[in-house]
């Protein structure tokens, strides 16, 4: 896609992640908008991760409306407003409009006024909005390869089926 290019010392805002935008109230209390691109997916409100040691991999755009007790790895992830993440964000870009109580990693994090976040951040681009609360410490990475997500395991090919 253009213009998400991240490849080494191109880091101008015109080349750096724009993770997915946030929604009005009118679009329900989603707090992302719910693009209909198929590269995007979506945890709604109405949806609950439960489990122990849960890691959810995604090679694309992940909205995480609803709850999730673990670990999340993707290219671009926004927290909704309704959303929840109990555990560590690894990105390419990681934007926060609800919870998070874990570490952020991304090459570019953004926190939303309404972003209430519990952990450290390792970034190389960072933005937090007046009124977004952070509790935690900050740290610049030397390089953008210490921040990068683990995608190779989202391989849904491999995946065990269930039937």
């Amino acid at each position: 896609m253009p213009g998400r290019n991240l490849s080494t010392g191109n880091t101008t805002p015109e080349t750096l992640p724009k993770p997915a935008p946030a929604a009005s109230s009118t679009e329900g209390n989603t707090g992302a908008t719910l693009v209909t691109d198929p590269a995007t997916s979506v945890i709604g409100a109405d949806l609950a991760v439960i489990g122990e040691g849960v890691t959810i991999v995604c090679k694309s755009t992940l909205v995480i409306a609803g709850e999730v007790p673990g670990d999340i790895n993707g290219d671009w992830v926004t927290v909704a407003e309704t959303g929840e993440v109990q555990g560590t964000i690894a990105a390419r870009a990681v934007s926060v409009y609800g919870q998070v109580y874990g570490a952020l990693r991304a090459t570019t994090v953004t926190l939303h006024a309404s972003a209430r976040v519990n952990g450290d951040i390792a970034q190389m681009h960072l933005v937090i909005a007046e009124g977004a609360q952070f509790d935690g410490g900050v740290k610049r990475a030397q390089a953008e390869s210490e921040l990068q997500p683990v995608l190779e395991a989202c391989d849904p090919a491999a995946a065990p089926q269930p039937y």
